[in-house]
């Protein structure tokens, strides 16, 4: 079946026409005198497809001959090409500018190599060769990727241009070279194809398709954590690409969620093999080896062991650990490991504990798919999957016992964080819903109304209740924002509004890193709040006993010098305690704190209850009894706000604006007003 639309081209005969127009490209450029002709370049296209590359080299030779002065006649193309459409081959010739047009465009416009660096905006609206440049996409330590057309064929592209400084370095020219040799050799659904490569005035840059689409990493950040079958069907899909990849000798070596794009059909495919390693020969040369002792490539948060330790140690077993720190992000919304360097990230991965994945009802065998996570990420690689291949098997029946994987087509890509309306069905009381369905079906609305009046609660000014709480279980729930650490020196107050649901000891807040300090609820039902400082630890308790079922606004305040607690705005009696706290890292949790973080024996400290909001404050906030706020604000001394009014989904967002939105675990979205 002969095809007509470029758009329509399967993948690999879509980079097989795209690289015969480069070189057709090039060799216009070399010629002396006479264009080539195109009808002489179309031997090893598929029958099929040679429509399709004859629209595509079309406007190639039309601008080389008119930059020439060779002569372009409508009529002669129409006798050349008979069975092309006459009515496209004159607006074809139409929308040739002309050579003076085009030179004074390229003389505008053409790209000072010296733009490239600190600053990428500035390329924008130049050219690189026959590619305008619209747009930024992203930069990183090796250059900037741009959103391109080219000129010539109106073709939207994705153009990797080098900093000047690296072009000039000649063992990572090497580096650019290796990327290119190793992308035009892949041809794969789940792998982003090269289209070309080049030089153009002192600027190097490669040419890949363009996916409209948002990377893993930005999904995930705006619409919160995907569901197991969601993150299954990404997993499975890059393992695919990367099974394929590993076939032809090329390791990735620097798989996240940053590098994988999913568009609104939900393919998913894998971007940057600009860290890619083609294995190498025993014969080759050590001085173009890119991946010599001491040149440490990747990405902290999801790198290998073995790769930490020597760059030339990762193998397809590398790609494997990175898919499955990456898999835990898709599901939780944050790495597996995090320290507060770099360095410490890539000791985590060496010696710290492999955190369990969290519980999700939509899948029905999470211990399976646990397991099959433990695997992948496994500190030793002969514990691992050795092959992508075995991977896949193993992965196939879980995704295929999962409900059906949602695409991205089902998520606002302008979505923030959920937005809930007041006259929202779901949002009514089940009294509420009741009335409107009977409306719905031709109940009057004089007796609605009644209803409705009827059986409004009265306003109670002192505890209004809020839209939404968090219940805790007690046993394995908590809320962690890893981003947030406290200066130790600096004085700070932390607030919980909440309701005790069962009395054992827990940490409501807990705030971790260098003197790490807490507010907590004890075994008997008192409340406390601890402080590391320096050597020694801090702790006191007050002396009346909570009740459950009542609502309490708790205040544990650091001034600097020494610990105070209110309870319901008033400052409470309390006796110090004897306890060691012990070293942890930073983050702040809220309810629990992760089993890991805390030595044996210390790990059991999940609240049983609901919590309505937590605000971490600078500064001692109060100092004399005080009426207890009925919600918590955001105010010029805040620095993280957790209101929790979103009602659903794993994040929780940080409502003081400064970003330390937090991940929920096996934590339930409750009405307030629920008993």
């Amino acid at each position: 079946m002969t095809v007509h639309d470029f758009d329509d081209l399967p993948e690999d005969v879509l980079l097989q026409i795209n690289r015969l127009c480069n070189a057709y490209e090039a060799a216009c450029r070399s010629s002396r005198g006479e264009t080539p002709l195109i009808e002489n370049w179309l031997d090893e296209v598929p029958n099929d497809y040679r429509t399709v590359a004859l629209w595509e080299l079309l406007p190639v030779e039309l601008a080389y001959r008119r930059r020439s002065g060779q002569a372009c006649d409508l009529e002669i193309y129409r006798r050349r090409f008979p069975d092309l459409d006459s009515q496209r081959l004159e607006l074809c010739f139409q929308s040739e500018t002309s050579e003076g047009e085009m030179e004074e465009q390229r003389a505008s416009s053409v790209v000072d190599p010296t733009l490239i660096g600190s600053e990428p905006t500035r390329l924008l609206k130049k050219t690189i060769g026959d590619y305008e440049i619209i747009d930024l996409l992203g930069k990183g330590g090796m250059g900037a990727v741009y959103r391109a057309v080219h000129r010539h064929m109106d073709r939207t592209v994705a153009l990797k241009v080098l900093r000047p400084e690296i072009s000039r370095d000649s063992r990572l020219k090497q580096r650019f070279q290796r990327e290119v040799k190793a992308a035009a050799r892949l041809s794969h659904p789940n792998i982003v194809a090269a289209f070309d490569a080049r030089e153009e005035n002192g600027v190097y840059c490669l040419i890949t398709e363009f996916i409209d689409a948002d990377d893993l990493l930005t999904q995930v950040r705006r619409d919160g954590p995907l569901s197991a079958g969601d993150a299954m069907e990404v997993i499975l899909q890059t393992a695919r690409g990367l099974e394929y990849a590993h076939r032809q000798g090329i390791i990735h070596r620097d798989i996240k969620p940053a590098n994988l794009l999913r568009d609104e059909a939900g393919t998913v495919k894998i971007l940057d093999m600009g860290l890619a390693r083609v294995e190498q020969s025993p014969v080759d040369d050590d001085q173009t080896d890119l991946t010599a002792t001491g040149m440490m490539m990747g990405t902290a948060e999801y790198m290998s062991p073995e790769q930490a330790r020597n760059t030339k140690n990762a193998d397809a077993r590398s790609d494997i650990y990175s898919l499955g720190c990456t898999l835990y992000f898709l599901l939780t919304g944050q790495p597996i490991y995090r320290g507060e360097t770099a360095i410490d990230t890539i000791l985590a991965h060496d010696d710290r504990p492999i955190p369990p994945l969290p519980r999700d009802s939509s899948h029905d065998d999470r211990q399976a798919l646990d397991r099959l996570f433990q695997r992948m990420v496994a500190k030793n690689p002969e514990d691992r999957f050795q092959s992508m291949t075995e991977l896949i098997a193993a992965l196939e029946p879980l995704q295929a016992d999962t409900p059906q994987a949602t695409t991205s087509r089902n998520r606002d890509p302008k979505r923030r964080r959920p937005v809930r309306k007041s006259s929202s069905f779901s949002q009514l009381s089940p009294l509420g819903q009741r009335l409107l369905t009977l409306a719905a079906v031709g109940v009057g609305i004089g007796v609605l109304v009644a209803l409705v009046l009827r059986f409004k609660p009265e306003p109670t000014p002192v505890e209004p209740p809020t839209s939404y709480a968090l219940r805790f279980n007690g046993e394995t729930s908590y809320v962690s924002a890893p981003t947030l650490t406290l200066d130790p020196s600096q004085p700070v107050t932390l607030e919980v509004i909440c309701r005790i649901d069962r009395m054992q000891l827990s940490n409501l807040i807990s705030c971790l890193g260098p003197e790490w300090m807490a507010l907590f609820l004890s075994h008997d039902g008192t409340w406390g709040v601890a402080k590391q400082v320096g050597l020694n630890s801090q702790l006191i308790a007050a002396l009346d006993h909570a009740e459950t079922g009542t609502r309490y606004h708790v205040a544990g305040i650091w001034d600097g010098r020494e610990l105070h607690l209110f309870v319901n705005g008033q400052p409470v009696d309390t006796t110090p305690m004897g306890y060691e706290m012990p070293d942890t890292t930073g983050g702040l949790y809220i309810g629990g704190v992760r089993s890991d973080l805390l030595p044996e024996g210390e790990n059991n400290r999940f609240f049983a209850g609901r919590i309505e909001a937590v605000r971490i404050s600078r500064g001692p906030r109060y100092t004399a009894a005080f009426q207890p706020p009925t919600q918590l604000n955001n105010e010029t001394e805040t620095l993280a706000l957790y209101q929790f009014d979103e009602g659903e989904g794993q994040i929780t967002h940080d409502d003081s604006g400064n970003g330390h939105d937090a991940t929920l675990f096996d934590v339930e979205w409750v009405p307030e007003s629920v008993p």
